[in-house]
């Protein structure tokens, strides 16, 4: 501890401030206020510390807590980037998901970008899809059960999936080249 925090310690305590404690993190000190209350719950003394900033030629600083900021103006440069390359790559097989499954076919879609970005249990696709970043705003029902569900449905209907495969070979720029060349393009 600096020399000049030891200073300030030591003249809150001559002036009777009692249960103060510094701690470094970094080159910033912090002050600790701490004291103890009774948990009936846990039938013991729980401590519980406040903690101000303390800047020796200012004296303490009050926290300010967490900032604000609007959900949507605030996306991760990969969440937003992943989230429009797979919606550029997956125009043309969205009219096949839609003839497909009419019912399903807004939470196959978003669970077809999300496992694409990386592989994501149906127990988090919720919680995924809530930060993904929305480009087409749709509002599928991502609960587990739900998709679960939707998921055991899509895998025993073989027709429907024999049209939905046919239909990705019938489209000629639906490709693996295709999708390179969309990729170049975004670059």
């Amino acid at each position: 501890m600096e020399q000049r925090a030891r200073d300030w310690l030591e003249g809150e305590r001559s002036k009777g401030v009692k249960r103060l404690e510094i701690e470094n993190r970094g080159s910033k000190h912090y002050v600790y206020e701490s004291t103890t209350h009774w948990d009936s719950i846990l039938k013991k003394r729980v401590k519980t510390s406040k903690y101000k900033e303390l800047d020796p030629e200012r004296g303490l600083i009050e926290p300010q807590g967490m900032k604000e900021y609007d959900d949507e103006l605030v996306r991760n440069v990969t969440e937003y980037g992943n989230a429009m390359l797979l919606r550029l790559a997956m125009e043309d097989l969205k009219p096949l998901l839609i003839s497909a499954f009419p019912d399903g076919r807004d939470a196959i879609y978003a669970l077809s970008m999300i496992r694409a970005c990386g592989n994501v249990p149906l127990k988090r696709s919720k919680v995924v899809w809530e930060k993904f970043y929305n480009p087409d705003a749709i509002s599928p029902n991502m609960n587990p059960g739900a998709v679960s569900k939707l998921l055991r449905t899509v895998g025993v209907d073989r027709d429907v999936q024999d049209i939905v495969f046919q239909g990705i070979l019938d489209q000629s720029n639906f490709t693996a080249k295709g999708l390179v060349s969309r990729a170049s393009l975004l670059s």
